[in-house]
């Protein structure tokens, strides 16, 4: 037999840099199955399940509920049969294991069950649901008397908890939620980032005419549906923009994940859309739908949020005429689109009507400059305003 040890790596996702143990779904000297859901932890999107890397038994249990750990933060350790844990990280992949092999240190020996699931004192046992339900409507779990095992918070103890507040509705002080603590590391991050901004007007009207056609197909797609899809194939032709900031030097990339700013109600959220210049517009709407109900609703995964190369903020939604977006490190542009507003512009001499928009750039300039990005807007204009030609399914 050997043991592995059973990490967070990429369990948390690129804007955590840590996770919350929620509640283990086994205990010490129970077998588990390769796949099967082990741990619940807390991140900015919510609870996520984390599956069992092999087949074995668990040893023991490192990280107790309520306990706080970083990224590659050791949770527990799994006995396996020999060969078990290279045999799963053949399987993961070098990129990313969620578990590797290695030496286990005398301290770690097996501990006995009550001992691993003691929680820290000041953490309040509670289900997943539970501790979102309460959070989101600002509520001390440490004020409420759990009706399940062990005293544990219970869904209906907390409708019931809100239920009676709203009898009596009382004055509360504002929290922070994790969305805009997470967002607030973010920038934090990007202050420290030389940046750079530079803008267009583009003419929506051929964008316009697809999305009209589109509806009329029985197959609509949204304007930020293709600009997305603009913005993806323009990467292709400016790649220095799909790079990422890493060790001291731009990293380019050989994807074209693109990530789509969310305004949640709870903070900013920007879930990526995977290899997005090769889907069509329909598979862009599906997969935009999807991901933002999944941040409105905090239900993001890790999956969700994977390794973004370049980001679009379209504020243009809610009627913003034009802004500039701040790079979202270790990216290094995202594209700020204002709405599309109807303006007097000059077409063959003429002076007429036009709906048109200003799109900005901004840039990490220790990794592109003004021309890399006038030529990326230059490539989106042209694609946007062919959009019926150059854009259709």
């Amino acid at each position: 037999m050997a043991e592995l040890e059973f990490r967070l790596s990429g369990a948390a996702g690129e804007y955590m840099e840590s996770a919350t143990v929620v509640e283990w779904l086994a205990k010490p000297g129970d077998a588990v199955r390769a796949g099967q859901p082990l741990a619940v932890v807390e991140t900015a999107k919510a609870a996520t399940e984390l599956p069992a890397p092999v087949d074995g038994t668990l040893l023991r249990i490192v990280a107790a509920p309520g306990t706080e750990v970083p990224l590659e933060g050791l949770l527990a350790l799994i006995a396996t049969p020999e060969g078990a844990a290279q045999a799963a990280a053949a399987k993961e992949g070098r990129d990313a294991p969620t578990a590797t092999a290695s030496a286990v240190p005398a301290a770690l020996a097996p501990a006995s069950v009550a001992e691993a699931l003691v929680p820290p004192e000041g953490w309040t046992l509670a289900t997943p649901i539970a501790r979102r339900l309460a959070r989101e409507a600002g509520l001390d779990l440490a004020t409420l008397r759990g009706s399940g095992p062990g005293g544990r918070v219970q869904e209906r103890d907390v409708r019931d908890a809100l239920a009676a507040k709203a009898a009596a509705p009382a004055k509360r002080e504002r929290r922070d939620d994790l969305y805009r603590r997470g967002m607030a590391r973010r920038m934090g991050a990007s202050a420290a980032v030389p940046q750079f901004s530079v803008s267009l007007t583009v003419d929506g009207g051929a964008i316009g005419e697809l999305v009209a056609a589109r509806r009329d197909a029985g197959a609509p797609v949204s304007a930020n549906d293709i600009v997305m899809k603009a913005v993806a194939l323009a990467l292709r032709d400016v790649p220095r923009f799909n790079a990422r900031w890493e060790d001291g030097a731009a990293v380019a990339l050989g994807r074209v994940n693109l990530g789509m700013a969310v305004a949640t109600g709870h903070g900013l959220a920007v879930p990526v859309i995977a290899d997005c210049d090769r889907l069509s517009l329909s598979g862009i709407a599906s997969a935009s739908f999807r991901l933002r109900r999944r941040a409105i609703g905090l239900r993001l995964g890790p999956a969700d949020m994977a390794r973004a190369g370049f980001t679009v903020s379209n504020l243009g939604l809610l009627g913003a005429e034009e802004f500039v977006a701040l790079v979202n490190p270790p990216e290094v542009g995202i594209l700020a689109v204002g709405a599309f507003v109807p303006t007097p512009v000059v077409r063959d001499g003429q002076v007429v009507v036009r709906d048109v928009a200003r799109l900005t750039v901004s840039g990490d300039h220790r990794a592109v400059d003004g021309a890399d990005a006038a030529a990326l807007l230059s490539r989106i204009r042209d694609l946007l305003e062919g959009a019926t030609r150059l854009l259709a399914d």
